[in-house]
């Protein structure tokens, strides 16, 4: 009997024994030619990097110990030269090999979420190459002035961007049990109407919803519900170019885009000009634009308010990313805009070119 019990004994040992290593991490990197120094582990939350541990440098190699309680995203970044790479941190033991000269071509193992992502990357590659160079000939294109192989070049771009967020949202699908698919579903969320994130989300595994991706999404999830066509916008004040506070209730009685811009904004620039059209065309039929910038620098702001003659009520609180109204629409991504009727309800969004032209024929 007393041999039972011992045997059961070593048994509960080794067994708690296996249990505390599935619950910490390990890593060790070794990387030919990292000199001596510090190393941090960080990682990013509420759009700030956070250290999470630190290692010395010793003889190009460094190590970390600590748990998570779902996999995530790191980063290790060196003090000597501010390099950094990224990768998956899960409790486990994860090895880093490589050299100093070439962080982006690093041999990880060890970390089952890393592998995830990096077959994520070889799939979706093929999308990403053929972009890049339809993004150069349009480029080159740009710099001729060939307005007409410009407009050629349209069809083909957005075909293949459709094409690739069709392959991202059934990839996440397909691999809903892996952080990755949150982790992708996150840094993509601009991409996605409420109606492909609600189910998105919901179908994540139970195993991952404590995962910081996942409840940013379920945030923005209630963000977006909140702003969702048929909804009452919601109010706002900020001030415009003279100091003046401005208030979104103010506008009722008129159909107002709320148009989400800034100066730095490239795509923001390129779409000014369809909007000029459309205000000058029906700004006399009872339709007005607020503009909100959300820009950080308020000579940049008002040259370009200027030079793109934007003749409408325009506000910022110089808070890029911060801004109070992007945060409160749910605005990552710029341009954006929301078309409110005379009664203050929501009823269109992210109308652009064509778009806002046909729906405002039809309203107005």
């Amino acid at each position: 009997m007393k041999r039972f019990t011992l045997f059961l004994g070593v048994i509960v040992l080794l067994f708690s024994c296996t249990s505390r290593k599935s619950d910490v991490y390990t890593i060790n990197g070794k990387i030919q030619g990292l000199a001596n120094g510090t190393a941090f582990l960080e990682t990013r939350k509420g759009g700030m990097m956070i250290k999470v541990d630190s290692s010395a440098v010793t003889n190009s190699t460094f190590t970390f110990k600590g748990s998570v309680e779902t996999p995530a995203r790191y980063y290790v970044v060196f003090d000597k030269t501010h390099a950094y790479f990224p990768l998956f941190v899960e409790n486990s033991d994860i090895t880093i090999s490589g050299r100093a000269d070439s962080l982006r071509q690093l041999s990880i193992t060890g970390s089952k979420a890393e592998d995830d992502y990096q077959a994520y990357l070889t799939a979706a590659k093929p999308y990403e190459k053929k972009l890049t160079r339809l993004y150069h000939v349009y480029d080159s294109l740009s710099q001729s002035g060939d307005e007409a192989a410009l407009k050629q070049l349209e069809g083909p771009i957005d075909s293949t961007e459709k094409a690739q967020l069709e392959f991202l949202k059934q990839y996440i699908m397909d691999h809903r049990s892996s952080i990755v698919a949150p982790y992708l579903a996150s840094i993509n969320s601009y991409m996605f109407d409420l109606d492909v994130l609600e189910p998105m989300v919901n179908a994540f595994a139970p195993s991952l919803a404590g995962s910081d991706y996942v409840q940013e999404l379920k945030e923005r999830v209630t963000v977006l519900k909140r702003v969702a066509i048929g909804q009452p916008a919601p109010d706002f004040t900020m001030k415009d170019t003279t100091g003046i506070a401005v208030t979104l209730s103010s506008f009722k009685g008129k159909y107002v885009l709320v148009d989400f811009w800034a100066s730095w904004c490239a795509p923001c620039r390129a779409e000014n000009p369809n909007v000029v059209a459309d205000f000058n065309e029906y700004k006399d039929k009872g339709f007005t634009v607020l503009g909100v910038s959300l820009d950080n620098d308020r000579n940049a702001w008002l040259n370009a308010i200027r030079k793109d003659k934007l003749t409408w009520t325009q506000v910022s609180d110089l808070k890029r990313w911060a801004n109070t109204a992007a945060k409160l629409y749910g605005v990552n991504a710029i341009p954006s805009n929301v078309l409110i009727n005379p009664d203050g309800i929501i009823i269109g969004r992210n109308l652009r070119g064509k778009d806002l032209k046909n729906k405002l024929n039809e309203i107005l």
